[in-house]
């Protein structure tokens, strides 16, 4: 049996898993940077059967994110996004012989890109001058976890403030929206907090999705 054949096999196998014990889910392609789950964005509607990676290797920089996902794969891609009772993922690999690699968000994020320059700039009163913004993706959904930031030549053109915490955030992949250094991340609020701002630092992007080095800006 060639390579295709098998593959499709086992891919029509994870569609029965799901059918027999997953639960509904809707499939997302985002056509720009507006509402990822808007209905014009929808692929399909089919079973998913979503499970942690117990037993499975997974990439390390992607921690408790990871889970793996078994689900009928026509017409689906890497990037895509999928939002069921257990909350919103992207895939972020669909090997051929494995059940997909899904990235599960514990966030909503904005992408702004400054006009023409850095992030900030010193002002004449001596903070933090903020440009005009251009949004490149809004509410997206993301992981955003602790860890050390990327290397970047530019990392040193963003303004720290003393010993703030890094982060890591695992972007969805898009052939149109592509983060860069110096671009702005903002996470959206829960009930009481405020809006937290961040500056990437840098990025990479990887096979199973965008990796963004943060660093959080205050004030």
């Amino acid at each position: 049996m060639d390579g295709a054949r098998l593959a499709s096999r086992i891919g029509l196998g994870f569609a029965k898993m799901a059918e027999a014990a997953g639960e509904w889910a809707d499939f997302f392609r985002p056509q720009n940077g507006d509402e990822v789950f808007a209905a014009g964005n929808r692929l399909a509607r089919r079973k998913a059967l979503i499970l942690p990676p117990q037993g499975w290797r997974m990439p390390p920089q992607f921690g408790e994110a990871a889970f793996l996902g078994y689900f009928g794969r026509e017409g689906l891609g890497v990037g895509d996004l999928l939002r069921t009772g257990k909350g919103a993922f992207f895939i972020g690999a669909l090997p051929p012989l494995e059940p997909a690699l899904l990235i599960r968000a514990n966030g909503r994020f904005t992408l702004a890109r400054p006009r023409g320059g850095a992030g900030f700039g010193a002002s004449a009163y001596g903070g933090l001058a903020r440009p005009e913004l251009a949004v490149l993706a809004r509410d997206w959904p993301a992981h955003l976890s602790l860890g050390a930031p990327l290397p970047s030549p530019r990392a040193s053109e963003i303004p720290m403030e003393g010993r703030l915490a890094a982060y890591t955030l695992l972007w969805p992949r898009h052939a149109e929206i592509v983060p860069q250094p110096s671009d702005l991340v903002f996470a959206a609020p829960e009930a009481g907090s405020r809006v937290r701002q961040f500056a990437v630092a840098g990025v990479a992007v990887e096979a199973e999705g965008v990796r963004l080095g943060l660093r959080e800006v205050m004030g």
